[in-house]
């Protein structure tokens, strides 16, 4: 049963877009409303992390880097 559960294959595009949306949609709430918890964007970050996706990781981080950035 193990064996099939990871023989199936899942397009890597599919769960990429849905977490950069969901990252991108905390990023926006962020951006618009003050004193708006990151905790949700480093939960994405660290999901990312454990799943062995460190550059997607690393560039949402830059990406929310930038935009924190953009206050000062």
């Amino acid at each position: 049963m193990v064996d099939r559960i990871q023989g199936i294959t899942v397009p890597a595009t599919f769960l990429y877009l849905n977490v950069k949306r969901a990252f991108l949609i905390e990023l926006l709430n962020y951006r618009m409303y003050r004193n708006y918890s990151i905790k949700r964007m480093n939960q994405i970050v660290l999901f990312l992390r454990k799943m062995n996706a460190d550059n997607l990781a690393a560039s949402l981080c830059r990406l929310f880097k930038q935009v924190k950035e953009l206050d000062n």
